[in-house]
């Protein structure tokens, strides 16, 4: 073989392989195409996906701000029927004890006569404490105790300090 042969098939090699490279560029480049088609595709599906969810989370919390007001309203409406009960149990009670009159120690009712003979035995009806009276009398007492105490204290307080002195 010649020189010139060597060359041609050397050339031969080189051309190959760029011809080999130039089908991989075209294959990437088409590759890369694809995957940009795909890139927009995805963001387009992910816009799409985020509408949809705003549109839902827009319902939800609608539905959320509806279900706090129908429950602010069933609220009232039961706070306003419990104080329509509380009436017309005073109004009940009122008529069921009508013409009796209230204890006011044991709160039960009686008739007029019947509350007056009931007061001086009712059993909650507090006992006068005679103690109560002397309680006063032996707080005065104490306390002036504890000032002839405090005096006799400062007074030999002051004999110890003229003794140390002389």
């Amino acid at each position: 073989m010649n020189e010139r042969e060597i060359r041609d098939i050397e050339i031969n090699k080189v051309n190959n392989k760029v011809r080999k490279n130039s089908e991989d560029i075209k294959a990437m480049l088409l590759n890369a195409t694809w995957c940009e088609v795909n890139i927009k595709t995805y963001e387009k599906r992910i816009k799409h996906q985020e509408m949809l969810f705003n549109d839902i989370k827009s319902k939800l919390i609608k539905q959320i701000d509806r279900a706090v007001e129908n429950a602010k309203k069933t609220h009232d409406i039961v706070d306003d029927l419990l104080k329509q009960k509380e009436a017309l149990h005073a109004q009940l009670k009122k008529a069921h004890h009508f013409g009796m009159e209230l204890c006011k120690f044991c709160e039960r009712y009686f008739t007029p006569s019947g509350l007056k003979r009931h007061m001086t035995g009712c059993a909650k009806k507090p006992a006068v404490k005679k103690v109560a009276k002397h309680a006063n009398e032996i707080k005065v007492e104490k306390a002036n105790l504890e000032a002839k105490k405090a005096a006799l204290i400062k007074l030999k307080e002051k004999e110890i300090a003229d003794l140390q002195k002389g």
